[in-house]
């Protein structure tokens, strides 16, 4: 709406570039002090994920489908042991690429 009162429309297709992204911290230390303590996955134009984290016998100790949702180094309520965890991170992106990753993160206090 102008000063005048006048209502106008205009709809136009506007192009994007879209920079997809996927990562993992390769550590983080859920000790507490507020820094760096919930290991979360980072990245960009993603529209689906799934994180899964694995301790050293295989098992899996933690799940998330949400970026939101990170692990906090805990099992089952339990805080978790200092050692390396293996995961498998899948992602599919708005622009219908897909990703996966797989490493390991390591758990410091």
């Amino acid at each position: 709406i102008n000063l005048e009162g006048c209502r106008d429309t205009v709809c136009r297709e506007v192009e994007a570039d879209i920079h997809t992204a996927l990562d993992l911290p390769t550590a983080f230390s859920p000790n507490g002090d507020g820094k760096n303590d919930i290991l979360f996955v980072r990245g960009g134009g993603i529209e689906k994920m799934n994180l899964l984290i694995f301790n050293r016998w295989g098992e899996r100790i933690f799940e998330s489908n949400s970026l939101e949702n990170g692990w906090d180094g805990r099992f089952n309520g339990k805080l978790q042991e200092i050692d390396s965890y293996g995961y498998v991170l899948t992602a599919t992106f708005i622009d219908g690429t897909s990703s996966i990753k797989k490493g390991n993160v390591t758990l410091l206090r």
